[in-house]
């Protein structure tokens, strides 16, 4: 990860290093608990009507929110 932020000229400390890495793990987990919802909602039904669904996006999203 240093070598990347190095190419753009960005030179972090360890502790700063450390900090960016924690960040980035927790956006990953976060994707991947965004990803598991949205497959169990298409898997019992809960769809949007552009892909056979009766859920406008607004209606889905609030499915969404309701399990994270």
């Amino acid at each position: 990860m240093n070598a990347m932020l190095e190419e753009y000229g960005i030179k972090p400390t360890e502790e700063q290093a450390k900090q960016i890495l924690d960040k980035v793990k927790v956006m990953g987990d976060q994707g991947k608990k965004l990803e598991s919802v949205i497959f169990e909602l298409v898997k019992e039904g809960i769809k949007t009507r552009d892909i056979g669904g009766d859920k406008s996006t607004a209606e889905f999203t609030k499915e969404i929110t309701d399990r994270l």
